[in-house]
């Protein structure tokens, strides 16, 4: 795996983060700046803050398969526990 698991990690992360970006943010932003019938005004320091860390911890979270594959490789986990 070695050298040959960064690019993969970094797609998986690029796609986490793209994924957020075309798809999450633009259902979650106008539902998030309506809640409760409570308007907000957004500031951009607040929404810049927003925005970065959600895609980041969703391009994360999108590398878990790589990590599951690595941990299965070692033999921490195998098919028999993830199906339980």
């Amino acid at each position: 795996m070695g050298l040959a698991g960064i690019p993969l990690a970094t797609i998986f992360f690029i796609g986490g983060a793209a994924f957020n970006f075309y798809v999450m943010l633009p259902t979650a932003l106008p539902f998030l700046n309506n809640f409760m019938d409570i308007k907000t005004q957004l500031r951009p320091e607040s929404y810049f803050s927003f925005v970065t860390g959600l895609m980041f911890w969703i391009g994360i979270a999108f590398e878990f398969p790589l990590v599951i594959y690595v941990l299965s490789t070692i033999g921490i986990v195998n098919p028999r526990m993830l199906s339980e």
